[in-house]
């Protein structure tokens, strides 16, 4: 289990029409463009991470974030059918979840509840499928 190497990630426009979005919340800390995010109690969105993902099996991973956002900036996450190019060497097929490190992409399983978010479509790019 690891964590991937993002490599300069920037979402495909081709699918941005055609994802899940939500728009018009402020982030409550500095994002990059890529990053597995949730939004907050507090309606702002943060970085998401494992443990807050399985509490109770309700998932908080909302989506990707859609640019790079300093924190107390508006952003859109972008959801399900978003298509991002994120890493290199990526196996076609192969399943991504939220990481134990807040806002990264895990290749394995954290904890026996996670559930994949994302998978490779090529060796390059990931679709958010959840």
């Amino acid at each position: 289990m690891a964590d991937i190497t993002v490599v300069t990630p920037n979402l495909d426009v081709n699918s941005f029409s055609h994802a899940n979005m939500v728009a018009g919340l402020k982030t409550g800390e500095d994002i990059t463009v890529g990053m597995p995010v949730y939004i907050t109690s507090a309606g702002t969105i943060k970085k998401a991470i494992s443990s807050q993902c399985t509490i109770a099996n309700v998932p908080d991973f909302v989506g990707l974030a859609g640019t790079t956002t300093v924190s107390g900036c508006p952003m859109t996450i972008i959801g399900k059918g978003g298509r991002f190019n994120i890493s290199t060497g990526l196996t076609p097929g192969a399943l991504f979840y939220v990481s134990d490190t807040a806002g990264e992409i895990s290749d394995a399983k954290v904890a026996s509840a996670d559930t994949p978010f994302a998978i490779a479509v090529t060796s390059t790019d990931i679709v958010v499928i959840k």
